[in-house]
This record gives C-alpha cells, structure tokens and sequence, in this order.
C-alpha cells in the first residue's frame, strides 16, 4: 500500500438502470415539462441533453409532450364540464326546493283558507244553535256534523267553548267607585254567605277568605280548591253554591262536566267554576280529576289538543268550587282542597229563603270586590292562610 498514489481515485462502475425506473423518470420530465410556460417547455424539449438524460431522442421527447399536454387539456376539459355537471345538479336540486316548498305553502294557505271558511260556518251554526233550547243542542250539533263532515265529538268541544249559558255574567264588573275598606268587606261577604247558608265559623271564616282571593286569582301561583261537602243531603251545598255563583268573578255553575269542557271553557272564559253534584264524577271521569288537578299551580301544565293539525294548549288556572255528598275524592284532589263541611240546620237556626236572583246587595259586593289594590295586598296574604286552612277545615 505504500508504493501506491494516494492522490488517485478509485472509480466504481455506475449501476445501470433498469427500464421501469427509466420509464418513470420520463414520465416524471415529460409531466414537468408538460406543466411548463410555452417559452420553457420549448427550451428544454429543443435540448438535445434533455433527451439523451433519459434516453430518447429528441424528436420523441417533443412528441410525448405533446401528447401529455393533450392528455392534461383534455382532462382540464372533462374536469370543468364536471364541475358545470355538478352546477346544474345543485341548481337543479335548489329549483325543486324551491318549488316543493312554494306547493307546500301553497297548500297550506289552500288549507288555512278552508279551515277558516269551515270555522266561519260553524260560528254561524253555533250562533243559531245558541239560540235554540238547550236540549235541542245535541240533535242540531249532529245534523251540522253530518252536513260538515266534521266530528261530532269535536263539534261537541268547539260549541262548548263558544256557548256561554244565560247565567254565565262575561261582562264586566265595574269597581266601586269610593275607596274600599277591606276589614267591613270581609265582614259584609261573612254576612251575605250567612243570611242564606247554616255554617260553623271556620267554615265561614274560610270561605269569606276565599271569595276575594278568586277576584286576584290571575296573581295567584297556587289555586286551593273550595270543597263544600255534607254527609247528609239537605245542607245546604247547593245553596251555598247558588250565592257564591254572585260573589265570585265570571261564576260558571255547572253539572255532569267533562274534562273537554272544563279545560275549553276555563282557557276561553277565565270564570270561578262551580260544580254541583259531583258525589261520583271524578270516580266516574278519571279524567275530569287529573284536569282539575292540573289547575293547582299557575303555568305548570298545559294540556295540549291538536285542533285540525294546528297545537293548542289550553290552561285550566282558575277558582273552582266542588259541592258534593260525602268526600269521595282522589287523593291528590283533596290534598290541594280547602273541605268545608256543611251540617242540617237545626230548628233554632233561621236563614233568609235565597231564591238563585241577583240584586243591589251582590252587584255591590262584587263591584267592591274588585275595587282594586287593597283587596290585591289582602289576598297575597290570604293565600298563605288558604294553605293553612286546607287542612284545619277538613
């Protein structure tokens, strides 16, 4: 090794090059010349190394370029038609939205306009109806179902909500027009419930709170139930519904009550509902029970209908008055009750004859009823002695 020249080079021999990785560095210069501005591709397809680096000549490197910018052209062409392909569709899709939703509308104002024209029609026939005796309601009701084609049963529903009975008072009550002074109030309801009814103090206590608390109901969070109830017939339940029917606001007095009736008339009318006669009613419409009971707490539940594909919900918040023989209640029902029971009245005990006619004395005890912001104060406090009074009177 010494002899040697240390400044000479060992040259290895090239590997030579196989023709498939020969064949991709062409493709791999054809596509980048291809890609080129014009000025340069003409450049390096004109030199003659260009060719010989990957063993063409130069004549078949200017015929692959061209044939590859042909190809790239021609698969701009397919691209852009593609995309304008794709265009119509989306613009195609978008034309039949637009017009599906434009039948849609359409169709629904086409529906609207006959629900409208259909509800018109039954105010008509309701008006008329109303007119008629109130046991000449249900055969008229059929007839204009099967002349409609409308159900019987919502016809029912609807003429129950629009019909309001001749002693249902909806106009309304005029304050009294001098200052109220609510303690000779309470005092004055005390004396009009007892000229007319035999009941025990608390139970008149009771009641005279509850009256003015129903003219404020609507600021009310809860809605005690009054419950006048006997073991004995000949107590005086209906009676005492009877007077309460001029002092309370918008009295609605009423038997044999379906749940479709109540939750209607309450939403549409906002009355103080009485109802006689309900010894067996909630055993017998479980129903009429659980829409009562909805009516405890203020916006807490709705109870929902779908009226000719439309929602409605209705709101059964409003004073009620049950008046029954016996205690046959839910349980629910009579936990949210203020029960207060009524006894015959003993020979020694006298009571005016109240014959079911307003006069001068109520009219003025109710328009002194809803005087306005004393009564308002006294019935916020009255709601917490309600709650308490549920159960002592029970």
């Amino acid at each position: 090794m010494s002899g040697d020249d240390p400044k000479k080079i060992v040259e290895f021999p090239k590997a030579e090059i196989v023709p498939e990785e020969r064949a991709r560095r062409l493709k791999m210069e054809v596509e980048r010349l291809a890609s080129l501005p014009v000025v340069e591709r003409l450049f390096y397809v004109e030199c003659e190394d260009v060719a010989e680096k990957h063993g063409v000549s130069r004549d078949v490197m200017k015929a692959v370029v061209e044939a590859q910018i042909k190809a790239n052209e021609k698969r701009a062409r397919e691209d852009r038609a593609e995309n304008h392909r794709s265009e119509q569709r989306v613009e195609k899709a978008r034309t039949k939205a637009r017009r599906e939703d434009e039948r849609a509308r359409l169709e629904q104002a086409r529906a609207d306009k006959e629900a409208e024209r259909k509800r018109k029609e039954r105010k008509k026939a309701f008006e008329a109806i109303a007119k008629l005796p109130l046991l000449a309601h249900e055969a008229r009701l059929a007839e204009l179902a099967k002349r409609s084609g409308e159900d019987l049963d919502f016809l029912r529903d609807e003429f129950a909500a629009y019909y309001v009975p001749a002693d249902m008072d909806t106009k309304p009550i005029e304050p009294w027009d001098q200052p109220v002074d609510t303690h000779a109030l309470l005092l004055e309801l005390m004396a009009q419930l007892r000229r007319y009814v035999v009941v025990q103090d608390d139970v008149a206590f009771a009641i005279t709170l509850w009256l003015p608390f129903s003219w404020v109901h609507e600021v009310a969070v809860h809605s005690p139930l009054l419950i006048a109830r006997s073991t004995e017939p000949e107590s005086g339940k209906t009676t005492l519904l009877g007077v309460l029917n001029f002092l309370a606001p918008r009295a609605y007095s009423a038997v044999e009550l379906t749940g479709t009736n109540i939750y209607r008339i309450v939403d549409l009318k906002k009355p103080t509902l009485l109802i006689d006669e309900a010894d067996q009613l909630f055993r017998r419409k479980a129903a009429l029970a659980e829409i009562i009971n909805a009516g405890w707490t203020k916006g807490s539940a709705r109870i929902p209908r779908i009226v000719h594909g439309v929602i409605h919900e209705f709101d059964a918040f409003c004073p009620k008055v049950i008046g029954m023989l016996g205690l046959n209640l839910p349980d629910t029902m009579a936990s949210r009750a203020i029960v207060c029971t009524l006894w015959p009245k003993l020979p020694s005990e006298q009571v005016a004859d109240f014959r079911h006619v307003d006069d001068d004395d109520f009219t003025t005890l109710r328009r002194s009823s809803c005087a306005g912001p004393p009564i308002m104060l006294c019935c916020l406090r009255m709601q917490i002695r309600l709650c308490l009074l549920a159960s002592a009177t029970g």
